[in-house]
């Protein structure tokens, strides 16, 4: 903590250098004193404020609450009160049920990925698994997401055993992010990855969660994330064995040219003549990036599949 001058005060005054330990000691101070009712009706208020400056506290305050850190805090501190858990836990269930169903507007992505948070802090396995089985579509296509978001995503979400829908466009996702959803990418029926900057080594990331026996992804769209020719390879390597997937779209969106894929029409033509899958793959929405193009010699940007 620093000195601060207060005009108003005959006493010292000290604040925090840093925001998160002011937000840890805070959480704390109404962990130790304030009975889980009355917790409840706190974390009722700050989920309704419009910005996120109550986000570090309330994960601070789910972690305090926990099992583990109870008995941690009783062991050091004397004895809380006893119905803070099980107020902590009805209050996660009826908040995803009730107030996180529509997930269309940024609002709601950034408090349903905060009450992620909440749950990973809190570490109540089966209550994790019981409030996230009923949620079949993801959508954070309005938030920025950091590689410890995707490790909380990753973590919370490996309860549902499908996802009909995962839309992660437009996240600002690279390679350690995209690392970190790995082992769910495979769960999604539709999986939107669509303006982010994966890159060819983030491709190569998901091209081994289509090469699962269990892969249930239906649709892939990877529009405008920087590739190029290097991730074709692995690409349609996990094609030729994948069983689930019917549409990949490797197409740009319009208005995005600095994050465009640039493929060589004929290294993409012959990465699917030479794929195994006995799937009819057709190649649609012609585009190219290479000056005074021929004709022959037109990019394809869109591949459609369509099973047998």
């Amino acid at each position: 903590m620093i000195q601060v001058q207060d005009n108003t005060m005959n006493a010292s005054v000290y604040k925090f250098t840093h925001s998160f330990v002011r937000d840890f000691v805070a959480a704390l101070s109404k962990r130790l004193h304030t009975k889980g009712f009355e917790l409840q009706r706190i974390l009722d208020q700050t989920f309704t404020s419009t910005d996120d400056r109550w986000n570090i506290f309330s994960r601070f305050l789910f972690g305090l609450c926990s099992g583990q850190s109870t008995d941690l805090l009783e062991g050091l501190l004397g004895k809380c009160f006893d119905d803070v858990s099980l107020c902590i836990s009805d209050w996660l269930s009826e908040t995803i049920k009730r107030r996180t169903e529509n997930l269309e507007r940024k609002y709601t992505q950034n408090k349903f990925l905060n009450i992620l948070h909440c749950l990973s802090e809190f570490g109540d396995v089966q209550l994790t698994k019981n409030a996230l089985t009923v949620k079949r579509a993801i959508k954070f296509n309005q938030c920025v997401l950091r590689p410890s978001d995707c490790t909380v995503i990753c973590t919370t979400l490996t309860c549902p055993e499908a996802i009909t829908e995962m839309d992660l466009s437009s996240c600002c996702l690279q390679l350690e992010g995209i690392q970190q959803l790995e082992p769910i990418l495979h769960k999604c029926e539709t999986l939107r990855l669509s303006g982010n900057d994966l890159q060819d080594a983030g491709v190569k990331c998901v091209s081994e969660a289509l090469k699962k026996v269990d892969c249930k992804v239906k649709q892939l769209e990877l529009k405008s994330n920087k590739l190029t020719d290097d991730c074709l390879e692995d690409l349609f390597c996990a094609l030729a064995g994948n069983r689930s997937l019917m549409v990949l779209d490797l197409s740009n969106s319009a208005h995005d040219e600095h994050q465009a894929n640039r493929f060589a029409a004929g290294n993409l033509q012959n990465m699917e003549k030479s794929c195994n899958s006995k799937r009819d793959i057709r190649l649609i929405r012609n585009q190219d990036f290479k000056q005074n193009p021929s004709k022959d010699d037109i990019a394809l940007n869109v591949l459609t599949i369509i099973t047998d």
